[in-house]
């Protein structure tokens, strides 16, 4: 996910109302946190080429992306 509304969209307020983390980029989520979008817990960093898994056996991968990911 990066900063372009077509992509993170709606993703701050199903983060917010379920409570979950909102997995993105650093400076993304850097910015979110001091934007005061979510709050710090909820915005962990997914640096490219990272994995994680999530609830429910769910595995995230973040690949390669030539852009930025600050919010526009």
């Amino acid at each position: 996910m990066h900063g372009h509304l077509d992509h993170i969209a709606d993703a701050p307020a199903i983060a917010q109302l379920n409570q979950d983390k909102m997995y993105a980029p650093g400076d993304l989520n850097q910015s979110a946190a001091l934007l005061g979008i979510l709050p710090p817990e909820l915005l962990p960093r997914l640096n490219k080429s990272a994995m994680i898994e999530h609830t429910a056996g769910v595995k995230v991968t973040a690949v390669r992306a030539e852009q930025s990911s600050v919010l526009v």
